[in-house]
């Protein structure tokens, strides 16, 4: 079996490995350049100015602050300021719900760039030991013939050649994953961040209306009691002579 594998490196050879590596690395570069432009469809993060209009509950001027863009900041915010009306619960959900959504879309193509730069270099390697294998057996051969010797400089660094391209496909598929992962955690950051500031205000109105309500509603009662608990006039005056 090993020799059945010998023979098919040697006529395989390494130039399959090599144009793999390059239509991967064209698709690495297509799908940099694709998520370059997801990322970049929202522009600049408007989340400076609109979080303290949530914050000061001043709702619809927040919306008109990002009725014009696009993104995962945008989207939460529009959610949120639809759910504002059932309370602080429904504008969390609303918020959660509206990440998962729109992280799927931030999320294309980045398990292929962390895949190919595990891969890359793992795929040019295996090249670059087929090359070798090729270049050993053909000076083999070439010295059975009674060619003298062979300088295997030249085949080794026709071997070499894959992996190096392995390694140049690898180095920015890992960086642009690296790269696009962070900024996907701070728009995720800043989105909650959008979300927490409204439902912040509208939990503190509902705890002040329900502290005033319990307010009204008890002194009524404190004063009734205090009324109840006072003693009569006579039972009061032979409590004194007492």
């Amino acid at each position: 079996m090993t020799k059945q594998l010998l023979d098919l490196f040697t006529r395989a050879g390494a130039e399959w490995v090599t144009w793999a590596l390059a239509a991967l690395s064209v698709a690495c570069a297509a799908v940099i350049t694709d998520r370059a432009l997801w990322f970049g469809r929202g522009g600049r993060s408007r989340s400076a100015t609109v979080i303290p209009l949530l914050a000061w509950g001043k709702l619809e001027q927040a919306r008109l602050e990002v009725e014009d863009q696009a993104g995962l900041e945008a989207e939460v915010v529009r959610a949120a300021v639809d759910a504002a009306e059932d309370g602080s619960a429904s504008v969390a959900e609303t918020v959660a719900c509206t990440i998962r959504r729109e992280r799927a879309g931030y999320e294309r193509g980045l398990g292929f760039l962390r895949g190919l730069g595990a891969s890359a270099p793992l795929l040019g390697l295996f090249g670059a030991v087929v090359g070798v294998i090729r270049a050993f057996a053909e000076t083999g051969a070439a010295t059975a013939n009674g060619a003298g010797a062979v300088d295997l400089a030249p085949a080794i660094s026709v071997a070499l050649v894959p992996a190096a391209l392995g390694m140049l496909a690898a180095i920015p598929a890992v960086a642009a994953f690296h790269a696009y992962r962070r900024r996907l955690e701070r728009m995720v950051t800043r989105a909650e961040a959008l979300g927490h500031a409204l439902a912040s205000v509208l939990q503190r109105d509902v705890v002040r209306s329900a502290a005033l309500a319990r307010a009204r509603v008890g002194i009524a009662p404190r004063r009734v009691k205090a009324v109840e608990a006072w003693p009569e006039p006579v039972e009061r005056a032979q409590a004194d002579a007492a």
